[in-house]
């Protein structure tokens, strides 16, 4: 081969020098960027149109890491405002020139299943512990357009910015401009600086109307005046709210731990950051115990107590049986009438099992399909706590105590 050819094979078998990095790359280069800021400021404006009419507001997010965060959205007659900070969620809307009541939420604590997930299976991704999260959704609701900001506080983020978490969970839909990372999804675009992160605009149009967000202002890592970090003497004061309560408590429920927890695990070993065998199954049988101990605590106490009161009610009719008649021949028949009761009993505790195991929701991803390893162990621990919290105490407490109300 001339020697021409062969310098030219080899110059275009090497790598490029400055070949440019995937979307993926881009993506994780900007979550840790942005994940290590100190502190941001990020206003936008906002137009949206429908059935012919328009309305602009401002909104702005405002961060201090890893705890403070602050919200504010504004229009011609309205003002919304929001903080958080480590413990609390305060909230505030006003029509008009007045100001709003404040509502208060304080953020539940934990249970030990959300523990133990992030201990023995911690996100495969390189992610923060507690501290707020920032999200902007744009939504086609029936042909409407929403917009929905979100703020609020989690135990382990991936990022503080969710739209790059949703851009990492939809890299298909994600393609690049001269200066953005762009996302459509589900009729609505999102557009992404390639230099800091931030979301510099975004849009929907649907055939109700339109909504658009333009980046007005970004300030990262720039001192903060102190109206944006300090939450307002009034917000303390604010009345605890327990319809607001319920809704972070909500994000604790069993039903949303165990899709999160199914997906977390099956991510981690798809990443092959561990692999299923004997361990990785304890560990998983652990976290599955505690979630689904305290979701059957929850979920069967009325049930348990109306078994108790029909043990109750049945020994209560065998000593007024023994009181007409004490003979042994009454006894005996009385004894017999018994017996299926307990058969029913038990047919009654299978059926509320397998009522229980039916109800649990599907697991929801467009991304990622647990395997079935991870539902076999979940019906083992439903058994074993079937019978520990339920079939095992209904049923001796009844022999118990119909032993004794039939004792000769």
């Amino acid at each position: 081969m001339p020697l021409g050819t062969l310098l030219a094979a080899a110059i275009l078998a090497s790598p490029q020098e400055h070949e440019e990095p995937s979307i993926q790359e881009e993506l994780e280069a900007l979550i840790e960027k942005t994940n290590a800021l100190d502190s941001f400021q990020a206003i936008y404006d906002m137009r949206s149109t429908s059935e012919g009419s328009l309305r602009e507001a401002t909104f702005e997010f405002v961060h201090r890491a890893p705890d403070l965060g602050h919200f504010r959205l504004s229009g011609d007659d309205f003002h919304s405002e929001i903080w958080v900070d480590e413990e609390r969620y305060y909230s505030s809307s006003a029509m008009g020139s007045g100001d709003g009541e404040w509502r208060v939420a304080d953020f539940p604590e934990p249970p030990a299943a959300v523990l133990l997930l992030n201990e023995l299976f911690p996100r495969a991704e390189r992610a923060l512990g507690p501290g707020v999260r920032f999200d902007l959704l744009l939504r086609n609701s029936a042909g409407e357009t929403h917009l929905s900001p979100s703020i609020g506080r989690t135990l382990v983020r991936p990022c503080v910015l969710g739209w790059l978490e949703r851009m990492q969970n939809r890299l298909a839909d994600v393609s690049r401009e001269e200066d953005g990372l762009v996302l459509e999804e589900d009729g609505c675009r999102y557009r992404v600086s390639r230099e800091n992160g931030f979301l510099v605009g975004a849009e929907i149009t649907t055939a109700d109307g339109e909504i658009e967000i333009i980046q007005r202002e970004c300030h990262l890592d720039e001192p903060l005046a102190e109206e944006l970090v300090e939450i307002p003497f009034e917000a303390g004061l604010g009345r605890l709210d327990p319809d607001l309560t319920s809704v972070f408590e909500m994000c604790l429920a069993p039903g949303y731990l165990r899709n999160e927890a199914f997906l977390r695990v099956e991510r981690v070993l798809a990443s092959g950051t561990r692999s299923w065998n004997e361990r990785t199954s304890k560990d998983w049988h652990t976290v599955l115990e505690a979630l689904h101990r305290a979701a059957i605590e929850g979920h069967c106490s009325g049930w348990l107590e109306e078994q108790q009161k029909c043990i109750a009610r049945l020994v209560e009719w065998v000593r007024a049986q023994r009181t007409r008649d004490d003979s042994s021949e009454r006894l005996d028949e009385v004894a017999k009438q018994v017996a299926p009761k307990r058969s029913a009993m038990e047919k009654s505790l299978t059926s509320a099992r397998t009522a229980y195991v039916d109800s649990l929701p599907a697991i929801e991803s467009a991304t990622v399909e647990p395997r079935q390893e991870l539902f076999d162990v979940e019906l083992e621990v439903i058994d074993a706590l079937w019978s520990e919290l339920l079939s095992r105490p209904v049923l001796e407490s009844f022999d118990q105590q119909l032993d004794e109300a039939l004792e000769r």
